[in-house]
């Protein structure tokens, strides 16, 4: 679904089981200046763990004609590469990826964040 900009409210979550769905609502957020928290639920590449990550949104990587969706979350000094369902070149396969929306100043203390 589009998602516009009245839409879209600090101190919301919206969940998504779609990498592709997260990363077109992260980018339009990015575009109007919010600052924004990630949950991410998945599998890490390499332990084959189920592992919860939560950091603020880095960045998004997008090459569509290479097939590489990932968002990059700093979970505190250590960044970390999401990709989708069965992703292998990023650190964790994601399953379910959550974004709450702060302010700019909320969004530098992840470590508040009211994700849960």
């Amino acid at each position: 679904s589009l998602v516009i900009r009245r839409n879209i409210n600090v101190g919301d979550k919206y969940t998504f089981v779609n990498i592709g769905t997260a990363l077109d609502f992260i980018q339009h957020a990015k575009k109007y200046k919010y600052e924004l928290l990630a949950k991410v639920k998945g599998l890490d590449n390499i332990t084959k763990r189920q592992v919860i990550l939560e950091g603020s949104v880095y960045d998004v990587i997008l090459k569509p004609h290479k097939g590489i969706f990932s968002l990059l979350i700093d979970t505190g000094g250590v960044i970390y590469t999401i990709g989708g369902y069965r992703a292998f070149i990023e650190d964790i396969s994601a399953q379910e990826v959550t974004i709450e929306v702060t302010d700019p100043v909320q969004g530098y203390l992840s470590k508040n964040s009211n994700l849960q």
